[in-house]
């Protein structure tokens, strides 16, 4: 069987406790709560504090415990042992160990466990749940309990075979044939779940790359369309240029053309000889003749005066 301190400190992790509200529990520092855990330190003068401070269920200061017998397993993890679909309880601690000690030879982890009658109702519960059917009230009793009128010993080798056969059919857990089978069938499921994630993962590739595809291809003929309208745009503006062009050469000719008359001692005359051509353009011939009107004007003002 297991020794006590395995058993207690399983049973702090299970009911989540630290070893500073264990030593708050037993009003003691935290150093000698911890070598009680350990088993450094003598545990008989305390075992009743300690039981009831660990036991499974909810956390009480009063009242005495219950015992049951459980399994520790490999894990570290504490597990009710029931027999058939009953949950034995003992309130004589040897009583539940002596029957714990039957066992032995099936389940190197057999030990005996305090814990509160709630626990061990809500645990039966569960293990007939999950065969389909209802537990009773009548499914958890106290073995050694002196108002039943049924001596302990008179139980004790139909809950022995009734331990047996549960110990025996939970052993399959540790098969490891099953384990190995259960594995192989696990690890099948995996590798068919990744071949089909990785087959939808290259369907969904496929199409968001054909989309991709599709989408390039509708950019570039918009973008071709784009480039057509600009040509036409330029095509059209080359036009305009075209047909506005003659007009402004022809001002620019006529900027560019020699004014009618010259500065210093040559002076142009208004009017020429119908025969002869003008080199003159119409603008240069108007400024000229307004430069000849004035001339004349001058001089009329001129010989006025003289006859005066």
């Amino acid at each position: 069987m297991p020794d006590d301190a395995d058993v207690w400190q399983a049973l702090l992790r299970a009911k989540g406790l630290t070893v500073a509200q264990l030593a708050e529990d037993l009003r003691t520092t935290r150093q000698h709560a911890h070598r009680l855990l350990t088993g450094k330190r003598s545990a008989e003068a305390r075992r009743e504090e300690l039981d009831r401070a660990l036991a499974l269920g909810p956390r009480r200061t009063k009242g005495r415990p219950l015992y049951a017998v459980a399994t520790l397993g490999p894990d570290r993890e504490l597990e009710l042992v029931p027999a058939g679909d009953t949950q034995p309880l003992y309130a004589d601690r040897d009583v539940a160990t002596s029957i714990a000690q039957s066992l032995q030879q099936l389940d190197e982890g057999i030990c005996v466990v305090p814990l509160w009658p709630e626990y061990a109702w809500r645990r039966t519960v569960a293990f007939h749940a999950a065969w389909g059917s209802t537990a009773e009230p009548r499914n958890v009793f106290l073995v050694d309990d002196p108002d039943s009128g049924v001596p302990p010993r008179d139980l004790l080798d139909e809950l022995s075979r009734g331990y047996a056969v549960t110990v025996g059919l939970r052993a399959v857990a540790e098969d490891p044939l099953r384990l190995q089978e259960v594995e192989s069938l696990i690890g099948e499921e995996e590798v068919v779940g990744e071949q089909a994630a990785w087959q939808e993962e290259e369907v969904v590739g496929e199409e968001g790359a054909l989309q991709e595809e599709e989408a390039e291809a509708v950019s570039e003929e918009e973008a071709l369309h784009d480039e057509e309208a600009e040509l036409v745009g330029e095509e059209a503006i080359v036009q305009e240029e075209e047909e506005e062009g003659p007009g402004e050469e022809a001002i620019e000719a006529l900027d560019q053309e020699p004014t009618l008359g010259q500065s210093g001692d040559q002076e142009a005359t208004f009017g020429q000889g119908d025969d002869e051509e003008s080199p003159v353009s119409p603008r240069q011939r108007i400024s000229g003749y307004l430069r000849y009107q004035e001339r004349q004007e001058d001089t009329s003002d001129t010989v006025d005066s003289a006859a005066d």
